[in-house]
């Protein structure tokens, strides 16, 4: 081999151990960015044995990555069921809290039994009367929370859709460098990391599938096969409803009263869809918008309807309870000593008007009373089908509720834990760890040396064959 080719050879090295020493350097810098992946060089020898670099690759792994982003959507989907519904219990309280409808007709019929067994005692009277309106307002507290729990879900519909669409343009821009890139063999790992990364943020919002085509082209779908990124960003549309009762529904007849549908590239994604999505914080803020919200509220609703109706009616008329918008009620106001009503007429009837129960005006009446308390174990047959006593149907409302929430609950702990899994094996295996980084760059360094102490003996044998001369 002659001098020229050693020198040539050894300056080959100098060359691409200082790229690779700067690949080192860019490694350490992004070290602590758990997204960051591990940047390396694919060297080549070329004839001679001179050394080249090809190409700067990345550490990679797609069924990994792939876990990761199913597991958030999950998570997603969970965490948002779960802390609104979390804010609802914390309105109503659990099945015994006295803040429940369920305690609060139990507090009512305990109320009437001793205000039945003593019907004269006026300070029982107001007791009844006190617990007949902490019902209404544990119901009406109940609904607004239901209510308010809808319209944030709608607010987040609104705050995802705008979110999307600014991930989706990042993408297609970081999209087109990394194609064109890759076609012309410039380095574009950087880029890859921080489109992974914007993946990785819309795989939160709604479930996702990623495939890539040739020069590194990605193409996004949602879980249900919804295009939402191919070449270009597909557009997401929604829009917002300023206020929510429970007329707001989906299956509303009036047009006006429907919430607006979540589009992507002219897709619905709610469940009513066919291509509905199946994961996602957008999803899970459909189910409550749309779902769980109505089911509660009609939950709401029928108990407030058979307290107003049936429970408590007079003569066919409403009597302790009355109706005071769609989904609220009150007691009656001729009822309530507060406002100067009379609270004996929860003995003596004629809230309404009439009748009056008590003809006699004797103090001890208490067959009005005893007449309530046994409407208490009453059957009715509810909207959903469900037969039995009002406090069973209350209760067994509570239950839905509850099981729902603990269910979201449980399955968002379970899922955090399927996430940081995920994200630390995937660090472990494409991330970047200090320690293999310096104990490359003390390699690379012995290699600068070695290089250097060779061009250095060559042109120390050139110097002595010029003198030669």
């Amino acid at each position: 081999m002659s001098l020229l080719s050693v020198f040539n050879n050894a300056r080959s090295s100098l060359s691409v151990t200082s790229q690779q020493s700067a690949l080192v350097a860019r490694n350490v810098a992004n070290a602590d960015d758990p997204t960051a992946t591990r940047k390396y060089a694919s060297q080549v020898s070329e004839r001679l044995g001179a050394v080249d670099i090809r190409a700067i690759s990345q550490s990679s792994d797609p069924a990994l990555y792939r876990s990761l982003i199913s597991a958030q959507a999950s998570l997603g989907t969970n965490e948002t069921l779960a802390e609104a519904l979390d804010r609802v219990r914390d309105v109503i309280g659990d099945v015994d809290a006295s803040t429940s409808p369920s305690a609060s007709i139990a507090a009512l019929k305990d109320a009437l039994t001793d205000l039945a067994a003593s019907p004269e005692n006026s300070q029982l009277q107001r007791t009844a009367v006190d617990a007949a309106r902490s019902l209404a307002t544990n119901l009406n507290n109940a609904t607004m929370s239901v209510q308010t729990m809808r319209a944030d879900a709608d607010r987040e519909l609104d705050e995802g859709a705008k979110r999307l669409n600014e991930l989706l343009s990042q993408l297609e821009t970081l999209n087109s460098k990394v194609v064109a890139g890759t076609a012309t063999g410039a380095d574009v790992t950087d880029e890859v990391d921080q489109r992974d990364r914007i993946v990785s943020e819309i795989s939160s919002y709604v479930g996702v599938s990623v495939r890539l085509r040739a020069n590194n082209d990605l193409v996004l779908s949602t879980d249900s096969g919804i295009v939402m990124f191919e070449t270009r960003a597909r557009s997401v549309e929604f829009t917002r409803t300023q206020s929510f009762d429970p007329s707001i529904r989906l299956d509303s007849a009036v047009a006006a009263n429907r919430p607006g549908e979540f589009k992507i590239d002219g897709v619905s994604i709610g469940g009513t869809s066919s291509m509905a999505v199946r994961d996602g914080s957008l999803v899970a803020a459909l189910k409550l918008r749309d779902e769980v919200g109505v089911e509660f509220q009609n939950r709401l609703d029928q108990t407030g309807d058979t307290l107003v109706n049936e429970t408590f009616a007079e003569n066919g008329a409403p009597g302790l309870y009355e109706r005071t918008g769609p989904a609220t009620i009150a007691i009656a106001a001729s009822v309530d000593y507060r406002i100067g009503g009379n609270p004996a007429l929860i003995r003596d009837g004629g809230i309404n008007g009439s009748p009056t129960f008590n003809t006699a005006g004797e103090s001890g009446f208490a067959d009005r009373l005893n007449a309530l308390v046994a409407r208490f174990s009453d059957q009715h047959t509810f909207a959903n089908g469900e037969l039995g006593t009002l406090g069973d149907f209350t209760a067994s409302s509570m239950a839905w509720f509850e099981g729902r929430r603990a269910t979201a609950s449980k399955d968002a702990s379970y899922q955090s834990i399927m996430v940081t899994r995920a994200r630390d094996t995937l660090s472990n295996k494409t991330g970047i760890n200090l320690d293999d980084e310096m104990s490359h760059l003390l390699e690379l360094e012995r290699t600068y040396q070695a290089s250097t102490k060779l061009v250095q003996t060559v042109g120390e044998l050139l110097d002595r064959l010029l003198a030669i001369r």
